[in-house]
């Protein structure tokens, strides 16, 4: 009976961790998600500014900054380009 108990306990146990680790990943995506979102605007702006001028710093630093915010979240199309602009920018 205690062996039984135990397994049960240790199961019961192990679901609590699993939901609550499943709880804080989703918060914590969120949260990311919510910044990368809030953010993007801004450095897209930036970029564009800054071709706008002919900067190659500004547009280095926004490509640079939304390349890494977007391989954070998975999202290897905008870090693809991003890293484009980055090559293109060496390049001259």
């Amino acid at each position: 009976m205690v062996k039984e108990l135990n397994s049960f306990f240790i199961s019961v146990k192990f679901r609590w961790l699993w939901e609550y680790s499943r709880k804080i990943c989703a918060n914590f995506t969120l949260t990311i998600s919510a910044h990368h979102l809030s953010n993007l605007p801004k450095l897209m702006s930036q970029i564009e500014e800054g071709i706008a001028v002919g900067d190659g710093k500004i547009v280095g630093f926004g490509a640079h900054s939304l390349k890494g915010m977007s391989y954070n979240l998975s999202a290897g199309l905008v870090a693809r380009a991003a890293l484009e602009l980055e090559k293109i920018l060496t390049k001259h």
